[in-house]
């Protein structure tokens, strides 16, 4: 039987008159893929109960195992709109699902996080595994969202309420079905509606992923940012203190902050280094800085952040690209030595720590400049009597790529 709570928001929703049934198999170019009526061209897998109202499908599972609703069709590159109605447990978008018999939707497909909870690796919008969503403050329970996934060659995004949430480049898969999946908890529902699909063509792929060429490229040196225990390159701004021995820079300030500012302009690049921090304490490197600017911000200049505190609920821990990419929580060893990769390449910025890609977007325009690299100096947090925060460096290495 259908939950009595989602179908009073149904009909409530509809009486305000949100909606509309198809009444044709293209709307706009994109071509309808659930008609509103029937499940035609989609399949079932494991023990669910399908039920459809006013053009809208809704998925209860039966008996707390793996259940979702699969196209028949195959779809390689193309952007899927929908709609959604959810109790935000643990429900979810499948796409380019290789096979259909799997146990878990996340081995053979790229799956998109539908979850209520914030407190997780995989909040909503997030490709699990893959990448990391930011938190959208526009959700709210018992209403239709939108969703648009992008699926156009190696580039993926999804895109919550016209908000940009996750994004990445991966070549898992290629092609494959688009699976509903149901809340695993048995007797919870999900709604899905206005499902339409644009194929559209993939651009010429390369080779190898942008940061495996940077990575592989033998024509250009990596090369030391700080030769011969040498701040020569390098400018200190704001209230912070460096120092150099034995190839380990040593970053501490109180509360304000400071910055190591180098002399040269990049815009192009792989930088590789290793850092040491004690956990709570804030730090970061931030890259593209106007040179003609005295300042570093976040309106001007991009911000590679090393900083973990409250746990999963932290906006952009460790590894995160500061308001435009998310990482995964908890990927350093407060204990040890580790290390940070980031490949900048026009728009297209990724980082990695500890070999794992931690982030991965595409940046506005205002972005996509040479500018300073910035050593963040550490800065106070939560208490006075805390003290300041530190931060070390060393072999700090740029393979600059703009001579290419």
């Amino acid at each position: 039987m259908r939950i009595v709570s989602i179908l009073s928001i149904v009909l409530m929703v509809n009486a305000c008159g949100i909606g509309g049934a198809f009444e044709e198999k293209v709307v706009e170019g994109r071509q309808v893929i659930f008609n509103g009526k029937d499940t035609r061209g989609w399949e079932e897998a494991g023990k669910l109960h399908v039920e459809i109202e006013n053009d809208a499908i809704f998925l209860t599972n039966q008996d707390d195992q793996l259940a979702f609703l699969y196209s028949e069709k195959s779809y390689d590159n193309f952007i899927l709109y929908a709609e959604f109605l959810a109790p935000f447990i643990n429900s979810g978008i499948a796409f380019r699902l290789e096979n259909e018999e799997t146990k878990d939707l996340a081995s053979s497909a790229y799956l998109i996080n539908i979850d209520w909870d914030e407190e997780q690796q995989h909040p909503l919008g997030s490709i699990v595994g893959v990448a990391r969503a930011k938190v959208s403050d526009s959700l709210k329970a018992g209403m239709w969202h939108k969703i648009q996934i992008e699926a156009i060659g190696d580039h993926l995004r999804v895109i919550v309420d016209d908000e940009l949430l996750s994004e990445s480049h991966d070549r898992k898969w290629s092609k494959g079905k688009i699976a509903l999946m149901v809340p695993t908890e048995s007797g919870q529902t999900i709604g899905f509606r206005e499902i339409l699909l644009q194929e559209v063509e993939a651009p010429t792929k390369a080779d190898v992923m942008m940061e495996h060429a940077y990575r592989r490229n033998k024509e250009v040196p990596l090369e030391s940012m700080f030769p011969d225990d040498s701040f020569e390159g390098w400018n200190p701004i704001g209230d912070g203190s460096w120092r150099i021995s034995n190839g380990v820079v040593h970053g501490y300030s109180g509360r304000e902050g400071g910055y190591l500012v180098s002399e040269e302009a990049f815009k192009n690049f792989y930088l590789k280094f290793s850092f040491k921090i004690k956990k709570e304490d804030n730090s970061g490197v931030f890259i593209r800085k106007s040179p003609d600017r005295e300042d570093v911000s976040l309106d001007d200049a991009l911000e590679c952040n090393i900083y973990d505190h409250n746990g999963f609920s932290h906006p952009y821990s460790t590894g995160s690209i500061v308001n435009h990419a998310r990482a995964w929580y908890g990927m350093i060893d407060y204990t040890a030595w580790n290390q940070m990769e980031i490949f900048a390449d026009e728009d297209h910025i990724v980082m990695y720590v500890n070999g794992e890609k931690s982030s991965d977007t595409h940046v506005p325009d205002m972005f996509n400049k040479a500018g300073n690299i910035c050593l963040q100096a550490g800065i106070q947090v939560f208490s006075e009597s805390k003290g300041p925060s530190d931060i070390y460096f060393k072999d700090v290495m740029i393979k600059n790529m703009d001579g290419e």
